[in-house]
């Protein structure tokens, strides 16, 4: 049992560790508002992969029915590239867009944050593909009910713990700039967004170069 719950964990918690449009909604929510307005938005995050969790576990032959994962799968191996290089683009330019931003006014209400994080990771239905890629990790096709509810519970307590540090170090971050007075935080963000975006060109650079 505790095999099975390490391995739900350690897929949980990499399954949301690439950053997502979630994600980013939360960093600058720590960052112009407050911790809590980024954690409740991970709360609603690790509810969505409560949810995915829960139908990957219900087994890969009912969700398949539903959804092509095969054809899927190829769509995106095929167009990769291009795919990537699409998201890299759209960072860069919020990025852009929230460098030239003023300081936003103080916040701490940490308004539809959950509903925000719950929604948008729910509306993408690759999702579901990835954790039933994370269920199946200790090789186990088939679970008991009590297994079941094990894989489940320890793969959402992966996932907020990836979301825990990720927002503990913007919020240190934060804390940091606040004593050097700094106090454009949309500058921070763009700054950071930039960054990510080289990142995902570095990568697709890399990937063109060796395949």
């Amino acid at each position: 049992m505790l095999e099975i719950a390490t391995h739900a964990a350690l897929a949980g918690f990499i399954v949301a560790t690439p950053p997502g449009l979630t994600q980013l909604i939360a960093f600058e929510r720590t960052l112009n508002r407050s911790l809590l307005a980024g954690w409740v938005i991970a709360l609603g995050a690790t509810c969505a992969h409560l949810i995915f969790a829960i139908l990957a576990v219900a087994g890969i032959s009912l969700t398949s029915t539903w959804v092509p994962f095969g054809k899927f799968a190829a769509l995106i191996l095929d167009n990769k590239l291009l795919i990537l290089s699409f998201l890299g683009f759209m960072i860069m330019l919020m990025g852009l867009v929230y460098l030239s931003k003023k300081p936003s006014p103080p916040k701490t209400a940490a308004k539809a944050g959950f509903l925000i994080g719950i929604s948008i990771p729910l509306m993408d239905l690759a999702n579901l593909a990835t954790h039933t890629a994370a269920v199946s990790t200790n090789g186990l096709l088939e679970y008991t009910s009590v297994q079941a509810a094990l894989v489940v519970i320890s793969l959402a307590i992966g996932a907020h713990i990836s979301w825990a540090w990720k927002l503990g170090v913007i919020y240190l971050g934060k804390r940091q700039l606040q004593k050097r007075n700094v106090q454009n935080f949309n500058r921070v963000f763009g700054f950071m967004l930039i960054g990510m975006s080289i990142s995902v060109f570095i990568a697709v650079g890399y990937m063109f170069l060796t395949r």
